[in-house]
């Protein structure tokens, strides 16, 4: 190549690798602003604040039920509210639970094989009547408590677990973040409120989920596993 040539082609190049590296700059820029944690919204608070003296432990009757093998509860009533269930199984055979209600509509709660000692969380929005129908080969236990606890803590909050769990926390406004992991390799899911679902995977999680609260609230987390799991809220 002629020296003429040359000049010209190192002109061109100087020319162009300051403008390329410009391009490669801003594409870095925008792929780091753009993965960021999607950010939840929960608009809905469960609870505004916390209930007064005489909505705590001891205002509503606990149901509690117990046997060996198959049957179907008396009737027992919710009062429009939340409530938690307590469910035990003891053996390896298999323990299915649904909940009935009076217009006929039912809900599995349980339905596992072997051993369970978990806790699930469910929401009546009218006072109604329910019954348990329960299947299963070994002993168990089931007791129901509309009672909420007498204090609500806010957050950080650290919890730790395995298995079915569902816990009474408070949120304040403000982006929240939710540091997740679960070890194993079955379902996982958790929810805020029942229907608010932060986490619906299988398998072994790790990661962080941030979510927008909207104002000063107490909800429920309720969590679905047959691992250990854990959850930091700051």
């Amino acid at each position: 190549m002629s020296s003429g040539h040359q000049h010209h082609f190192y002109k061109r190049l100087s020319f162009w690798v300051p403008f390329t590296m410009i391009i490669i700059t801003t594409l870095i820029i925008f792929s780091i602003a753009t993965d960021d944690t999607p950010t939840k919204s929960l608009d809905e608070p469960l609870l505004n604040e916390h209930p007064s003296p005489d909505e705590v432990a001891g205002v509503f009757e606990v149901y509690e039920f117990n046997g060996t093998g198959d049957e179907t509860t008396e009737g027992f009533e919710i009062e429009n509210g939340l409530a938690m269930i307590d469910l035990t199984h003891e053996g390896e055979g298999s323990f299915s639970v649904q909940l009935n209600d009076q217009s006929g509509d039912s809900q599995t709660l349980v339905d596992v094989t072997g051993g369970f000692d978990g806790r699930l969380f469910m929401s009546s929005e009218e006072t109604e009547q329910y019954t348990l129908a329960i299947q299963a080969e070994d002993n168990w236990s089931i007791s129901v408590d509309q009672n909420l606890p007498e204090s609500i803590d806010d957050e950080p909050h650290q919890l730790t677990g395995s298995g079915y769990e569902a816990i009474y926390i408070g949120l304040t406004e403000g982006d929240r973040q939710f540091n997740i992991t679960h070890d194993g390799d079955e379902a996982f899911l958790v929810t805020l409120n029942q229907s608010f679902v932060l986490v619906d995977e299988s398998g072994e999680f790790d990661d962080t989920i941030t979510v927008e609260i909207t104002s000063d609230q107490f909800a429920v987390i309720e969590i679905q596993a047959y691992d250990n799991w854990s959850i930091e809220i700051e």
